[in-house]
Order: C-alpha cells, then structure tokens, then sequence
C-alpha cells in the first residue's frame, strides 16, 4: 500500500502521464540526483555571494535583503527543480503521450479542456492572492474588482496557459497502430 501511494505522488508531482515502471523510476531517480546536485551548487554559489556582501559591509538593510533572498532562493530552487526534470525526462521521454492517429483528436481536445481549467484555476489564485498583497490600505472587495486587478491577472493566466498548452501539446506523440 505505501508503495502505491508513493508511487501516485511521484506520478502526479513530476506530471508522468503513462505508466510507473522500472524505467520510469531510474530516471526519475537520475532526474532527483541532478537536481540534487544543482541544488546544492546553487546554494553555495548564492550563500557564498551574500556571506560575501554581508561581510564587505555592503548590506545597510538587512530586512529587505532578507525578503530579497527568500525570493531569489524560492525563484531559484523551483527553476532548477523544473527545468532539470524538464530536459531530463525530455531526454528520456517518459513524459510523451503517444496515442494512436484516430484517437488524437479526442486526446487534444481532452488536454485543451484541462489546459484550460487550469487556465482559470491560476487566473483566479493569482487574482485573488495578487489583490491580497496590492490592497494599498483600501477595502479588500474594492481593491478586488478594480480593472487593474483583474487585468493583470488575466494577462498572467493567458500567456500560463498558452506557454502551458504549447509545451504540452509537443508531448503528444502520434504512433501507428499494428492490427497483427
């Protein structure tokens, strides 16, 4: 039972389509390894550099370097944990969907529909979560439905999504179909 569980995370965590073999786990346990490595290097790199700035005396503010770090840190870690499994199950090719020519359509408009579910899903997180951090000392229901707000995050949702369709759509592979 564990192993099911753990099995369902790693499948939904790195967004493999298919099926979780043998295969699939060597590489994401070489994917994992990579970014562990570039993690690691990363972080000494960035804490080097600022231990280095804190000791020339070039940092008057520590709290806004603080929330700076933070920043640059999370921003950081999730582009090397994003692009490294990108390029390596790229590589690999695990994450294709291959389907057969006649049931390609269904298959595209069943990604499209989910694209854009997600699509509004991120539309409202960041209409929500962008207000709640913009309010500026107003109301929290005027600052909601100002155009500014729900412009700029409907801006955000419409490149996530096209940017999100366009990759994913590359990953469905049209394989012939043997009848022997």
């Amino acid at each position: 039972m564990k192993k099911k569980w753990k099995q369902k995370l790693i499948k939904h965590f790195f967004g493999i389509a298919g099926i979780y073999d043998e295969h699939v786990e060597l590489e994401v346990g070489k994917a994992t390894t990579w970014v562990v490595i570039a993690v690691f290097i990363f972080e000494m790199i960035f804490n080097f550099g600022m231990l280095l700035l804190a000791s020339l005396g070039a940092i008057h503010n520590f709290e806004t370097v603080f929330y700076l770090t933070l920043a640059i840190q999370i921003i950081g870690v999730s582009a090397i944990i994003s692009l490294v499994t990108y390029f390596r199950f790229k590589k690999s090719g695990i994450n294709n969907k291959e389907v057969i020519a006649e049931k390609k359509t269904a298959t595209l408009d069943k990604f499209y529909r989910k694209s854009v579910s997600v699509g509004t899903g991120f539309f409202l997180f960041e209409w929500i979560f962008g207000t709640l951090f913009d309010m500026n000392g107003q109301g929290l229901w005027f600052t909601l439905f100002t155009w500014r707000e729900i412009r700029m995050a409907l801006l955000e949702a419409i490149i996530f999504t096209a940017l999100m369709t366009f990759f994913g759509r590359r990953k469905i592979k049209t394989i012939k179909y043997d009848n022997e």
